[in-house]
């Protein structure tokens, strides 16, 4: 299992970014603006978990949106018992957006072939 951490470079249209980082994660204002300013996660949740599709949609979402704003985002994978304040070395953990999404991708084809597999009971 993995844990997603994903956090903005401050953006040039920062209320912009808010508003759609609230749309998605329902956090608020200033905890937003405060996470962007220290560099924090946005959004830091295990993978593959009971609620993996709702989390698959919000980081679809998330990549999606900002990148249409034109701001940066970070993506970083983690050990799943890890978080972003207690991982040592950030930098090896980082991957790209687009590694992020084949992920997902995967483990929904995975999860479609699963599915046509007919049980033998």
């Amino acid at each position: 299992m993995s844990r997603i951490a994903i956090t903005v470079e401050a953006p040039a249209a920062l209320p912009d970014v808010i508003a759609l980082i609230r749309r998605v994660t329902g956090m608020g204002i200033s905890d937003i603006r405060e996470r962007i300013r220290k560099g924090m996660p946005i959004f830091e949740y295990p993978l593959f978990y009971n609620d993996h599709d709702e989390k698959a949609r919000e980081i679809r979402d998330l990549i999606a949106s900002i990148a249409s704003l034109n701001s940066r985002l970070r993506v970083y994978e983690l050990d799943d018992d890890e978080t972003f304040e207690t991982c040592s070395n950030t930098l090896s953990c980082e991957i790209s957006p687009e590694i992020l999404i084949n992920m997902l991708d995967e483990h929904d084809k995975a999860v479609e072939r699963r599915a046509e597999v007919p049980d033998n009971e």
